[in-house]
């Protein structure tokens, strides 16, 4: 069987067994690697410049990520001379070394700072997320931040108001007066009515207003994705955390992250500390006692009920993850279907299939028996937390 490969890059076509030359639609060379490089008495030809070609373009990028450290660029400078001058060209393209620059980073690596190692210069850069750049870019939606506030601090009002009336509702039936407690109940149901036309309105306005801030940020976060992907070098597409597949869903995914983290984070915070502070307030006015010690019991519930939300987000993640090569698996399997079926290969798919999902399902198995013990511990703390108040009646 035939492959005809056209390349953008040379290391891809470095070990086959023929390589075709074309210029101005005319087939100038041919042969293997090792082959082309030694015509014209080891001179080279056309295959030969276009490798010098991709060696510069190599090492003018070498020299870009290292251009911050001094020290390493004398000693590149050095290893490039000293290899140009005992190295031949042939040697740093042979079937024994990696197609590569006729230096390598590698071989300079250990004049490099911690800052600059090869380990750092391998790994993609990635920066802390800055939520007040996140804020700036949200800035022309600052009328729908202040109504969307304004929301929240109303719906964060509800819920303290609405408790405390109830509190009092139920001492209302300790009177003795028939007539007094049905005057008293009909006037807090209506004080309830009022409360929940309140929160309806209140909750309308808040989440309107975020949700244009999330969506508004969320296009403006996208576009300059794609239009940053855009910009990539060729060679970063065929990493296969690269594919078209990949980016798609990182622009559905990924970016989709940006408006939780302003729009319904902002919503929330603002919201839970009207609630909190309000209820503090109402709790040491009622109460002073009782209130001191559920404040104190605060900390402990905030704790198990992150504990529980980090561990559902974790659980999540990781069967994401786990799923991810059977996922791969499965779409190029879906993708390449004539293939599979052309070589009768749909058992052996099917097994390789049965052989990813395996990890998934022991990890799972662990996490069940993690997370039930974990959760189990928070709802009985958030639960006992409630009961201390009741405890001692002599508070």
């Amino acid at each position: 069987r035939t492959t005809i490969i056209i390349a953008h890059r040379l290391s891809t076509i470095r070990k086959a067994d023929s390589i075709v030359v074309l210029q101005s639609g005319k087939v100038v060379e041919c042969g293997s690697h090792n082959e082309l490089l030694q015509l014209n008495n080891g001179q080279g030809g056309i295959y030969t410049k276009m490798l010098h070609l991709q060696q510069i373009s190599q090492n003018e990028n070498a020299q870009h990520q290292i251009n911050k450290s001094p020290r390493a660029m004398e000693n590149l400078i050095t290893s490039s001379h000293s290899s140009w001058q005992s190295t031949p060209i042939h040697h740093a393209f042979s079937a024994a070394q990696p197609f590569s620059a006729i230096y390598s980073i590698s071989a300079i690596d250990s004049s490099f700072d911690d800052d600059y190692s090869s380990e750092n210069l391998e790994k993609p850069y990635s920066s802390n997320i800055s939520h007040w750049r996140l804020l700036q870019m949200n800035a022309p939606e600052w009328k729908h931040a202040l109504f969307g506030c304004l929301g929240a601090i109303s719906s964060g009002m509800c819920q303290p108001f609405y408790s405390y009336c109830l509190g009092i509702v139920a001492s209302v039936y300790f009177i003795d007066d028939n007539s007094r407690i049905k005057s008293q109940i009909r006037l807090y149901s209506i004080i309830f009515c009022c409360i929940a036309a309140v929160n309806f309105i209140s909750g309308i306005i808040q989440h309107y207003n975020f949700s244009i801030m999330g969506e508004r940020l969320l296009k403006r976060v996208r576009e300059n994705l794609l239009e940053k992907v855009l910009t990539f070098e060729i060679g970063w597409f065929d990493q296969e955390e690269n594919t078209s597949a990949a980016i798609c869903a990182r622009l559905a995914t990924e970016a989709n992250l940006v408006r939780s983290l302003v729009a319904e984070r902002m919503s929330l915070l603002v919201q839970v500390f009207v609630t909190a502070l309000l209820a503090f307030v109402l709790g040491l006015i009622v109460s002073w006692r009782v209130a001191i010690v559920m404040i104190a019991m605060q900390p402990l519930v905030i704790a198990c009920l992150y504990s529980k939300t980090v561990l559902m987000k974790s659980m999540s993640g990781k069967a994401k993850n786990a799923q991810r090569d059977a996922s791969q698996l499965a779409m190029e399997a879906t993708t390449n279907h004539r293939t599979i079926a052309a070589f009768s290969s749909e058992k052996r798919i099917l097994n390789l299939f049965r052989t990813a999902m395996d990890g998934p399902k022991k990890e799972s198995i662990k996490q069940s028996w993690i997370s039930g013990s974990i959760l189990s511990m928070s709802q009985f703390m958030t639960t006992a937390s409630i009961a201390l108040t009741f405890w001692k009646h002599d508070f």
